[in-house]
């Protein structure tokens, strides 16, 4: 063989050495990038449905909106909104979740957890999915919102009622600042449940009948006034009773409550804060 067809031989060989580089090369930059990309779009499909979870937990009441009241069969989607009110969280819905494992695994039988707590006190949980784990060494991807509890309290602000309202102890004629509102108490409501004189700051109210009794009291913010308002009733099925408050600088609120909530009374005035947080498994 000659030199010439050495050389090419030669130059075949380097060839051939050049090319199978640049296909190996090739091959594994092509799988690299095929990882990367699935990387992208399992990242982008965990982030998506956390995004679907929490907005329906978030930003919707579901449906039927009074579903926490009905049974599971009947129940299309689950939201904790208040209604309508987004980002505020009612209480008896969270309640039902937390305690309906059917709803629970419907769901969310793919998700690590679910959970809420105080914005103020992190460690105070409500574990309503699974089990939060501080420090844990799993692959969890998590979404967590700021909202507000509501406790299903009936609250009705007490305010100067209209321009030609008289208040029947005349107030309104005297050199006191007074805030008087007039209701219509039903005797079942009261058998069932208590109101509560809810303030922002300590005053004097008085309580009225259509019968010309009045009882004057002192409230330190937060009042039960149910047995003073049996008393004014006269045992009658509906009575009108008048609350009025010596001092205009004061917000004020009969509250409503037939679910012994009264340890959470204080969110009336100063709405409980919490972080709903979802945890997902990549």
């Amino acid at each position: 063989m000659n030199s010439e067809g050495q050389l090419i031989i030669s130059d075949l060989l380097l060839y051939l050495v050049l090319l199978t580089f640049v296909f190996i090369l090739i091959i594994y930059l092509y799988g690299v990038i095929d990882d990367d990309s699935t990387d992208v779009v399992g990242d982008s499909y965990y982030n998506n449905k956390l995004n679907n979870l929490m907005s329906m937990l978030v930003l919707s009441s579901g449906s039927p909106s009074n579903w926490e009241y009905l049974s599971d069969e009947k129940i299309d989607s689950i939201g904790l909104c208040k209604s309508n009110e987004s980002y505020v969280i009612s209480y008896d819905k969270l309640i039902r979740l937390r305690d309906d494992d059917y709803l629970l695994d419907k769901f969310f039988c793919d998700v690590d957890y679910v959970r809420l707590y105080p914005r103020d006190n992190p460690d105070n949980s409500i574990n309503i999915h699974g089990k939060y784990t501080s420090g844990t060494n799993k692959n969890i991807l998590t979404k967590s919102v700021v909202v507000i509890m509501d406790y299903g309290f009936d609250i009705l602000p007490i305010v100067n009622d209209t321009i030609d309202y008289n208040c029947p102890l005349n107030h309104f004629n005297d050199s006191h600042s007074w805030t008087c509102k007039s209701i219509l108490v039903d005797s079942s409501r009261l058998s069932n449940g208590k109101y509560y004189l809810v303030t922002n700051r300590s005053c004097r109210y008085v309580l009225s009948n259509t019968y010309g009794d009045s009882y004057s009291y002192h409230s330190s913010g937060y009042a039960d006034i149910t047995d003073k308002i049996k008393t004014l009733c006269n045992d009658n099925d509906n009575e009108t009773i008048t609350i009025h408050i010596d001092n205009l600088k004061t917000t004020n609120y009969l509250v409503y409550d037939d679910k012994d909530r009264y340890n959470h009374i204080a969110s009336v005035i100063y709405p409980e804060v919490y972080i709903i947080q979802i945890g997902l498994s990549m």
